[in-house]
């Protein structure tokens, strides 16, 4: 299409793909199949009922802790994103919240009935 990539595509690939694939893929604009995006790391999982894998996902993660959840999504945006020391700091500071969150107090007293 004779334009570069914009919003941060090109950052967000090399920093899942890697470098190497990053330039495989945007160089030449290829096609692949799932499996390919499996082999480079686009994708985590391909599976043959896509939608219902999903769905069993979402129900797992919406079983968790609704602050778990937000500081762990923060915390792998902050590390993807963020000089080590910044991520690390601020994930300390999530840590320190949760763990003195309701959630984690009810989830201990489970394990302790």
């Amino acid at each position: 299409m004779g334009v570069g990539t914009g919003w941060g595509g090109a950052t967000r690939l090399v920093r899942r793909v890697g470098l190497g694939a990053a330039r495989r893929l945007l160089f030449t604009a290829m096609d692949f199949d799932a499996a390919e995006a499996l082999r480079i790391g686009l994708v985590d999982e391909v599976a043959d009922a896509a939608m219902p894998r999903a769905l069993a996902m979402a129900e797992e993660i919406a079983a968790g802790s609704r602050a778990a959840i937000a500081a762990l999504k923060a915390d792998l945006h902050d590390a993807a994103t963020l000089p080590v020391e910044a991520s690390y700091a601020r994930e300390v500071e999530r840590f320190v919240e949760t763990w003195a969150g309701p959630d984690h107090r009810a989830a201990v007293a489970r394990l302790k009935s």
